[in-house]
């Protein structure tokens, strides 16, 4: 059983019996052949960040064409403002209590269904590069392949402690604290570039693998057979904090203007209870917060933006020079956002807009588009969240009359954003609802902490005093309305949502409170004797790279790698 299992979780993954379908055929809802699908991943990139949602600074040119060409859900939240937390509610379309995903050192049970495993059902080669911080002996659910290792570690080591943290004490393993303002610079190398460059090179490589097995079929003359369509999952660390900005894209910003928080510093004594804890583990006046400080940490940020922009302008390079790009739909998406500075608040597990919104658009070349029906270019309003990814994958990929839910027995939360992705806002039940739930249950808020947005109204509930804001005339999230009396009727309703998405918050924080205490435990222990590392494990097999005497003829192994394929070699 999962260690999950005996930590008192109760899994929601599988409860009932379940005899597994007969694979299903290759007819997609889509016309023609199933597509490609490259998700491409940031980390802590607001979108606030982007040209495209107003900003004036930032320099990300492939980013920015791309979201003109796309259809951009302009209202997207991550499931919680934490990185595994977030990545395994994604993958699971299921909110992070319902898995046991309570931070970032919980475990993501092998149990649990993900949209790896459904779309390599449906017949994907599933490959992920980059960091998912899965945490636990497996580090696949459901990928083929994994071409590099994590940038984290797998281990129950960064465990919460709320015992300890009841009693006001900091956790001296938490490493977000306002150090990574005060020293951000430029650098011209970081663990972080170096991990970043190993996410996209494996990439490429994996898309050229991809094209040159298409070409070595033409080549021998069985004519373009129907290879497995690919669901690449490329996921960078930047521009997470430390902020450190490669120096090529730090030197772009030469000169500009760098924009500063639009809400200065909030005094502890003016902040609500989880913003003054949040001050309290991450600060605490550690470090004078200067104006130069501030402007260096987001240069830095954005210069780790423009990087990474780079970065995908080369896979798309990739694409478009091996002839995949018009067969392979581009996701992009982040985990969370970062507070940048705002109110005085860096880095994300906070519920305020900077912290908790994505960008998420979906971008198809034209022929595609109309294949998928997608239509034209336009912007989404509603709310929607990253675990609704799970059954939009699902329904992009099934075959007509399929219901996919049957095979994941999982009570999955997500809905899928099909109709809106066409345009048909009438029939998208996140339209009609336009409710999305996030939650946090790891450092500096013992007890947890939840909300609930529903239309431009946000609801933040936990065991202390309720927060309420409406966004259409308090965008910045300034005045709690939850007890003004005009808004007593919206409160009440939200309330009940709360209510019923999570009816007991104190049974709720007895499990939490287990899981960490189980996991300190079995993690001091494993640090004891011989050590036996979780940590991925990339495997190559140098018995087929390159040139090999595999029966093949060399002078053809060598040719079809090459690219643009120029048909038939010259006659003698």
């Amino acid at each position: 059983s999962s260690v999950n299992g005996s930590l008192g979780q109760t899994p929601l993954s599988c409860e009932k019996p379940h005899r597994p379908p007969s694979p299903p055929s290759f007819v997609p809802m889509v016309e023609g052949p199933l597509p490609n699908i490259l998700l491409i991943q940031l980390d802590q990139l607001a979108p606030q960040a982007l040209r495209y949602h107003g900003n004036k600074v930032s320099k990300t040119p492939t980013i920015d064409k791309l979201m003109q060409e796309a259809v951009v859900f302009s209202n997207a939240y991550t499931a919680s403002p934490l990185c595994s937390p977030s990545r395994f509610a994604m993958m699971s379309g299921q909110l992070p209590t319902q898995i046991g995903a309570w931070d970032n050192a919980a475990e993501f049970a092998s149990d649990i269904p993900t949209y790896a495993h459904l779309l390599r059902r449906q017949g994907y080669h599933t490959v992920l590069s980059g960091k998912m911080h899965f945490v636990g002996a497996d580090q696949l659910h459901g990928f083929e392949e994994r071409l590099t290792t994590d940038v984290y570690p797998a281990d129950f080591g960064w465990t919460p402690n709320w015992d300890e943290e009841a009693t006001g004490k900091r956790n001296p393993l938490f490493f977000e604290t306002f150090m990574s303002v005060a020293e951000a610079d430029w650098v011209h190398s970081s663990m972080q570039l170096d991990f970043d460059e190993d996410v996209a090179f494996k990439v490429k490589r994996k898309l050229r693998e991809f094209a040159r097995r298409r070409t070595a079929r033409v080549h021998s003359g069985q004519g373009p057979v129907q290879e497995r369509p690919f669901f690449v999952h490329a996921s960078f660390t930047q521009p997470h904090d430390p902020y450190s900005g490669p120096q090529e894209f730090w030197d772009q910003y030469e000169g500009v203007e760098i924009d500063m928080p639009t809400i200065p510093f909030i005094p502890r004594d003016q902040r609500d209870h989880h913003s003054a804890r949040v001050y309290d583990c991450m600060d605490n006046g550690d470090f004078e917060m200067t104006e130069e400080r501030i402007c260096k940490a987001r240069r830095a940020y954005y210069s780790m933006m423009s990087y990474v922009d780079s970065k995908i302008a080369e896979m798309l390079a990739t694409l478009d020079q091996e002839g995949l790009r018009k067969d392979t739909l581009v996701i992009v998406t982040s985990d969370h956002g970062d507070m940048l500075g705002e109110r005085g608040m860096w880095f994300k597990e906070t519920f305020h807009e900077r912290a908790t919104r994505v960008p998420l658009f979906f971008h198809a070349e034209p022929e595609l588009a109309q294949r998928l029906r997608l239509g034209s270019p336009r912007e989404v309003p509603h709310n929607v969240s990253l675990i609704d990814l799970l059954p939009t994958l699902a329904d992009l990929t099934c075959a007509p009359g399929e219901d996919w839910r049957t095979m994941l027995p999982a009570e999955v939360e997500g809905r899928s954003l099909l109709a809106s992705l066409k345009g048909d806002f009438k029939s998208c039940e996140c339209a009609q609802q336009d409710t999305i739930y996030c939650e946090y249950t790891s450092e500096m808020i013992p007890g947890g902490w939840f909300m609930v947005k529903k239309g431009d109204l946000k609801y933040v509930y936990s065991q202390h005093a309720p927060l309420l804001f409406d966004l259409k005339v308090d965008p910045h999230e300034m005045v709690n309305v939850a007890d003004n009396a005009e808004y007593r009727e919206v409160a009440t309703s939200l309330r009940r949502l709360a209510d019923a998405k999570w009816p007991d918050l104190p049974g709720l924080n007895e499990r939490i409170l287990r899981s960490q205490r189980c996991r300190r435990m079995i993690h001091e222990a494993m640090m004891k004797g011989k050590r036996r590392s979780w940590d991925y494990q990339p495997m190559e097999d140098a018995s087929r790279q390159y040139i090999r005497n595999t029966g093949e003829a060399l002078q053809d192994l060598e040719y079809v790698c090459r690219a643009p394929y120029r048909g038939k070699r010259p006659e003698k």
